[in-house]
C-alpha cells in the first residue's frame, strides 16, 4: 500500500514547523522533487512523510542537535 501524501500544512505539522516553511524549503530547492514531494497539478504539491522525516533527521544531525522525537 503506498504511503499517504501530505498537504503543505500536514507536512509542516509532521515536522513541527508552519506549512509556509515547508513551501519555502521547496521553493529554495532544499526539498527535491520526486523525492520529498510530488507535483500533482499546476499548483498542487503533496509531500512524502517518510522522505521528509529522513531529510529532517539528516538536517538535525548536521546542526549538531538530536533529532526531534515524533509521536
Amino acid at each position: 500500500m503506498p504511503e499517504k501524501l501530505l498537504t503543505m500544512d500536514e507536512a509542516g505539522q509532521l515536522l513541527g514547523v508552519p506549512g509556509r516553511t515547508v513551501k519555502k524549503w521547496r521553493l529554495e530547492g532544499r526539498l527535491i522533487p520526486g523525492v520529498h514531494y510530488a507535483k500533482l497539478g499546476e499548483r498542487t504539491f503533496r509531500y512524502k512523510p517518510d522522505a521528509l522525516m529522513a531529510w529532517a533527521m539528516g538536517n538535525e544531525r548536521r546542526r549538531g542537535r538530536p533529532p526531534k522525537q515524533m509521536t
